[in-house]
């Protein structure tokens, strides 16, 4: 017999689950803690989606997914034509997807205007 959901478990919190592993009752420092880590977590996998549609935007064949590890950290998994290529640290995506994410132009000088 299947066991019946509390109030808190929803179909997102069983996700969060399968992603991060179950959470534990703990005082309210480790609770806190946790919630930065999952924010994190889905800051990196947003952040992901953006850089892939920007490398899409741009013609280039490389694209980055999410991957846990057996130890269960993160890491991110890039993959060039649908091929698995390298494995990198999150903090090493987070310098890519600065480098992909579009740049304002820069202003120029209106002729016009008296400077």
């Amino acid at each position: 017999m299947a066991a019946m959901r509390t109030e808190m478990e929803t179909p997102e919190n069983d996700l969060l689950d399968a992603i991060e592993g179950p959470r534990h009752d703990r005082n309210g420092h480790d609770a806190a803690h946790e919630m930065h880590k999952r924010e994190l977590l889905h800051r990196h996998i947003f952040r992901m989606g953006e850089a892939n549609k920007r490398a899409e935007e741009l013609g280039l064949k490389e694209r980055h997914c999410i991957h846990r590890r057996s130890d269960g950290s993160f890491c991110c998994h890039v993959y060039s034509d649908g091929v698995f290529s390298q494995e990198i640290s999150l903090e090493l995506f987070e310098r890519r997807h600065q480098f992909l994410k579009p740049r304002p132009m820069p202003c120029s000088r209106n002729p016009n205007s008296a400077s």
